[in-house]
């Protein structure tokens, strides 16, 4: 089915309901009839500012990305993958994504599922945005095709399967660290690192937001 075809509510007729429950809002009877109302107005203003259905697509599992990314290499297309937690998304986080799109033609992020993170060395309380939600704002991005979840501490298992043409990490990496750098290799693929912004990091805003209200 063409994107442009699903099945959401049109603003036109979204509108006609804000203003249908708006002239209701004006003449309540009873409480439980303008609970009743705030309600249903509550629901149309949803709908109304719903994106249009083709973002969430982006968000797949291995088993429906990886025969994609076979058809999409058929094609002669440059295939880049990159991971992370984007917990707190930042500037850093959209400069890096924007440079790694530009390293080929379909960017794939892999996101570290709330299981991931926790199985890193990183605070107790991390994550801070549930994975549902973090897989989301990085699908929302322009410069990122698809987004996969994955639940182990690191993405050897997912590059494996995807075989991307370009495996791409932060400059903190040093290259012979990287994981899933043989497997990339292997089949003539290329490993690159892309600098940091200075100073930017989701642990150092948490830090700026408990020290303003400790």
């Amino acid at each position: 089915m063409d994107l442009g075809e699903r099945k959401n509510p049109s603003r036109a007729s979204t509108s006609e309901n804000l203003n249908r429950y708006v002239e209701a809002l004006r003449d309540v009877r009873t409480p439980l009839e303008g609970f009743c109302n705030i309600l249903n107005l509550s629901l149309s203003i949803q709908a109304y500012s719903r994106y249009d259905g083709t973002m969430p697509t982006k968000v797949m599992t291995k088993k429906q990305l990886a025969p994609l990314l076979q058809k999409i290499r058929a094609q002669k297309k440059r295939i880049v993958f990159t991971n992370g937690c984007f917990d707190l998304m930042h500037i850093g986080h959209t400069r890096y994504l924007q440079a790694a799109r530009a390293l080929g033609d379909v960017l794939v992020v892999g996101v570290n599922s709330d299981t991931s993170v926790r199985s890193l060395n990183k605070a107790p309380d991390r994550p801070i945005v549930s994975e549902a939600q973090r897989a989301e704002v990085v699908a929302a991005l322009g410069c990122v095709d698809y987004v996969i979840l994955f639940d182990e501490p690191d993405p050897q298992g997912l590059i494996a399967a995807l075989q991307p043409d370009v495996l791409v990490k932060g400059g903190d990496w040093a290259v012979e660290r990287i994981v899933g750098r043989e497997i990339v290799e292997a089949r003539g693929g290329v490993v690159r690192t892309i600098p940091l912004v200075p100073g930017v990091s989701t642990t150092s805003l948490i830090q700026r937001i408990r020290s303003t209200i400790a």
